[in-house]
């Protein structure tokens, strides 16, 4: 027994050295690598790997009949399709009621994403069409989401129902300015001071409780040619309303219009683009027109002038109907619109269209 210990020890000594001799042999190595390889060449060597890697991979995916890697893309709000005799409706969200007092709906509906005076909501998210076709050297699309509300004003909302736009006569380049929520005192003005300078006939779909405090700015509407459009008594959500109730938004805003030019209209526009079947029903029995829009400005969420002016560049077609506001806004301000109308007629213009009321818009 204690031979073979010492046997042991005799051998562990030996092999300690061949240990220890390997170690330096391995470190000797390695300083020699780092004296010839060039090693900050490394980084871009491991980038083309991985590149390379990744098109391997994707070419594999495609060959097999794969998915094709996701195209990032920003597409312009467009129409849903909907029914009824209607002209062309675009998604617009839902809100709770325009600062101009109206009723406010009880459930799910945060205020003023149609321009009412509040601050908007985010829009719903819809089906979006395909591009219309755009002359050659056309700017892309602006991204909406440049002109989303802040994230904690952020609130999905129902998606009415939209009916569609019927197209223009053939070799009419026409195209129909509307604006929304007023009359007031501060924009609506202003609004009416552009289009005389351009001499641009428009329509304007009002607000029942706004033409109770100035109704002297409808008259002037009228008297300066522009056609009227009833937009309830209080910017209220109609899908949520049903019989009597639903009839006096109606009614009430037609009485008021009426009492201030002697005569009613026949166009209406549900506040949000939002509509029921009830409300089809109602407006057909009752021989009024339900109006849309197909081209939202998004000016009542506060969108730059220019971002306004390339959504309709991007949009805009023979037959159009363009969604503007003349009351209410992001912040109770409709500034970027006042900024951004003088560019968008003299585009148009440019472009070769007429910009008419709804009374002369050709549809068919």
């Amino acid at each position: 027994m204690i031979a073979k210990l010492v046997h042991a020890r005799r051998m562990f000594v030996p092999r300690m050295l061949q240990v220890l001799l390997w170690a330096l042999a391995i470190v000797g190595a390695c300083y020699l690598l780092s004296l010839i390889l060039p090693w900050d060449a490394l980084p871009a060597f491991t980038e083309r790997t991985a590149v390379s890697d990744q098109a391997a991979l994707a070419g594999a995916a495609i060959a097999s009949g794969g998915a094709k890697p996701p195209i990032d893309s920003s597409l312009p709000e467009g129409m849903a399709a909907g029914s009824g005799n209607a002209l062309g409706q675009a998604v617009h969200p839902p809100s709770g009621g325009g600062s101009n007092g109206g009723p406010q709906p009880t459930t799910g509906l945060p205020a003023g994403s149609d321009g009412d005076g509040q601050a908007p909501t985010k829009p719903d998210v819809a089906p979006k069409p395909e591009d219309p076709p755009k002359p050659e050297g056309s700017p892309k699309p602006a991204d909406p989401s440049s002109t989303k509300p802040p994230a904690g004003e952020q609130t999905e909302q129902p998606k009415p129902e939209q009916p569609s736009a019927p197209p223009a006569e053939p070799g009419v380049k026409q195209v129909a300015l509307t604006f929304d929520d007023g009359p007031d005192k501060r924009f609506t003005p202003k609004v009416l001071e552009i289009l005389k300078q351009y001499g641009i006939k428009a329509t304007f779909f009002v607000v029942g409780t706004q033409v109770e405090k100035y109704p002297a700015i409808l008259k002037q509407i009228e008297e300066e040619g522009h056609t009227i459009g009833n937009h309830t008594y209080g910017h209220a959500n109609l899908p949520k309303l049903q019989g009597q109730d639903l009839l006096d938004e109606i009614e009430k805003a037609d009485a008021l219009i009426e009492e201030v030019l002697g005569k009613k209209t026949p166009y209406f526009r549900a506040p949000y683009g939002a509509v029921s079947d009830e409300l089809k029903k109602t407006l057909k029995d009752t021989g009024r027109e339900l109006v849309g829009w197909n081209v939202d400005t998004r000016d009542w969420a506060g969108t730059e002038p220019d971002e306004i002016l390339q959504i309709v560049k991007d949009t805009v077609k023979p037959g159009g109907i363009i969604l503007m506001h003349s009351f209410g806004g992001r912040k109770g301000s409709l500034q970027n619109t006042i900024d951004a109308l003088p560019s968008i007629i003299e585009y148009l213009q440019d472009e070769g269209y007429t910009l008419v009321p709804l009374t002369e818009l050709s549809r068919s």
